[in-house]
């Protein structure tokens, strides 16, 4: 486990990231999403991107986002993150 603390106080650095929702799953009328993901973040192999248990956003399981997030900890390679905001990639064009 690799707790994101700088002189007991929790790191607010925002990441972007490009994902895709691979699961919801609601707990207590709070919602927690799951975001496929595989690298390494601050030197720790991630797997995958878990939220915080929130209120229900407008994810949809198989869409791709990217997501405006604020790292929590890192547990078992899975990064528990607090979804700031977020855009269906789908919504957006790409020129080249």
């Amino acid at each position: 486990m690799t707790r994101l603390f700088s002189e007991g106080r929790v790191m607010m650095c925002d990441i972007i990231a490009i994902s895709s929702c691979i699961g919801i799953e609601q707990l207590s009328g709070k919602y927690s999403y799951r975001f496929h993901f595989k690298g390494v973040y601050r030197g720790s192999p991630i797997k995958e991107i878990r939220s915080c248990p929130s209120r229900c956003l407008e994810l949809m399981i198989g869409e791709e986002y990217i997501l405006q997030l604020v790292p929590i900890i890192v547990e078992h390679k899975i990064l528990l993150v607090k979804v700031k905001r977020f855009t269906r990639l789908g919504d957006h064009r790409i020129l080249l």
